[in-house]
């Protein structure tokens, strides 16, 4: 049976919790509007900056602010920092391998 457009448009997210070594965050898939918004002006945005965004949107539980993002990657490890945005470019489609997200960069 085919989809209505009602159920298309619900825009179900998939989540997951991303365990770090001092507790969990709960994640989601960002959506394909967000994740131009996080690659549209390239001229003048840092890598950083990307990933402040995505986290920004993609963070769940605590819920972030782009400025407490920011404040986040200047406090928080590496290795944590790689862990949640990788696993929300994961969800959202982003991986390596997605030849969708490579034509998009």
């Amino acid at each position: 049976m085919a989809m209505d457009k009602e159920t298309l448009f619900k825009g179900i997210l998939p989540e997951e919790d991303v365990e770090l070594d001092r507790g969990t965050v709960r994640i989601r898939a960002l959506t394909r509007e967000e994740i131009q918004k996080t690659r549209a002006d390239k001229e003048n945005t840092t890598g950083q900056d990307v990933e402040c965004i995505m986290m920004h949107f993609g963070l769940v539980e605590p819920k972030l602010d782009i400025k407490e993002a920011r404040e986040l990657s200047a406090t928080i490890s590496t290795k944590e920092w790689k862990k949640i945005t990788r696993a929300i470019g994961r969800l959202s489609g982003m991986d390596d391998n997605d030849e969708d997200a490579q034509k998009s960069d």
